[in-house]
């Protein structure tokens, strides 16, 4: 299973943190070497596009301008995508294209049985979803599509509290959780 947030990988039933207990940063997956500097330095990470701050950094780009009264965000651009604007619905492609190249990294280096997608940009559903599977398809060995699945969190917004809980959970030795 991979999560789809920030961050999230569960092997044989625990959070897998890597070696030194910082792995699973899917967002700070190159996907354009030539894209925007993030803010700790690396440039064209996969945050810089598929999160709430790329929409609105690709609606900026694309001059896209919410209605007056609404603010600049990634919600206002979806309902915008979602009522035929033609410039939102490209900002939600450029997206999901980018989240598609991210993930065929991932799913080749992994190979995960489940995806599962949480946090606001998810809630765009095929407006993301369409495009980032094109691009899965273009890119990816189909043996390694071969039964994967795609969700939602259950747990929507909640799913990262509950992995730091769980990740907590599992770093008790045996003894405390027995009490």
């Amino acid at each position: 299973m991979l999560r789809v947030a920030d961050k999230g990988q569960v092997v044989d039933g625990k959070i897998y943190q890597g070696a030194t207990g910082v792995s699973n940063h899917i967002g700070h997956i190159v996907v354009d070497p030539e894209g925007p500097k993030a803010p700790y330095g690396n440039s064209g990470i996969l945050e810089q596009y598929a999160s709430t701050l790329g929409i609105a950094r690709l609606a900026k780009e694309a001059r896209l301008k919410p209605l007056r009264g609404q603010p600049a965000d990634a919600r206002t651009f979806e309902e915008m995508a979602l009522k035929g604007n033609k410039k939102a619905k490209k900002v939600y492609e450029k997206a999901g294209k980018m989240l598609g190249i991210g993930l065929t990294s991932s799913i080749h280096l992994l190979n995960p049985s489940v995806i599962i997608f949480s946090g606001g940009v998810s809630r765009a559903g095929d407006l993301l979803f369409k495009p980032m599977h094109k691009e899965l398809n273009t890119r990816c060995f189909k043996s390694h599509l071969k039964g994967l699945k795609f969700r939602l969190a259950k747990l929507g917004d909640n799913m990262g509290a509950v992995g730091a809980a769980r990740l907590a959970w599992q770093r008790l030795p045996s003894s405390a959780k027995n009490k």
